[in-house]
């Protein structure tokens, strides 16, 4: 009886095959899911990293357009602003150009004056010492300046300038001579014809002279 229940007890226990099998397979599979799992989770990984690169880009994009534009509307300004200074510049230099026509004339103006003021202080000057008339010194300056000149190269002595710029200092002196009687001879102009070509002179104590002008 005894040896019975010890053979029954050393006799091994039959395994199922079909339970492990499946216990195998399962974990296969499980391991097989993991691992596509995992292959997923990297593509999912993937493409959200380029979906963010292809935004970013997408953003770039859109800031370079608007930077083309902005430099499009910026070079249409700028060439308009070009026009605009060379169009100044013409203006400016226009405009010194005339502002140097002004101030010649202004200074031809002035000349003019002085030039007039001269010619009128010689105009009393030689009727307050002539008894007799002058004529044409109201006529054209060129022809009062000449006619002048004329007049005065026979009353000035030999060594005095010639030129409008002495007369008025060589009268002067003539005059200031011949209040203190240092003058021997004086000579006063009689007449001047020039629409005749010609100008007569009187000396005082002598008789009356004519000298052709040249024109």
């Amino acid at each position: 009886m005894v040896q019975l229940v010890e053979e029954k007890e050393t006799e091994p226990i039959p395994v199922n095959d079909d339970k492990d099998e499946g216990e195998i397979n399962f974990e296969a599979e499980l391991t097989s899911a993991l691992d596509d799992l995992d292959d997923e989770r990297r593509k999912n990984k993937k493409i959200s990293r380029f979906l963010n690169i292809k935004k970013e880009v997408s953003v770039l994009i859109g800031k370079l357009e608007e930077s083309k534009k902005t430099t499009n509307e910026l070079d249409e300004q700028l060439s308009l602003k070009v026009i605009e200074n060379n169009t100044l510049i013409e203006k400016i230099f226009s405009l010194k150009l005339q502002l140097e026509e002004q101030e010649l004339k202004i200074k031809n103006f002035f000349v003019l004056e002085e030039e007039l003021i001269k010619l009128k202080e010689v105009q009393k000057m030689m009727k307050a010492e002539s008894p007799l008339p002058i004529e044409n010194l109201e006529g054209p300056q060129a022809e009062r300046s000449r006619a002048l000149d004329e007049i005065l190269s026979v009353q000035r002595l030999a060594g005095t300038k010639y030129g409008l710029g002495f007369i008025l200092e060589s009268l002067q002196q003539e005059m200031a001579r011949k209040s203190k009687g240092g003058v021997a001879e004086n000579r006063t102009p009689v007449t001047q014809k020039q629409k005749g070509k010609q100008v007569i002179f009187a000396q005082r104590g002598s008789t009356i002279g004519t000298r052709r002008r040249s024109m």
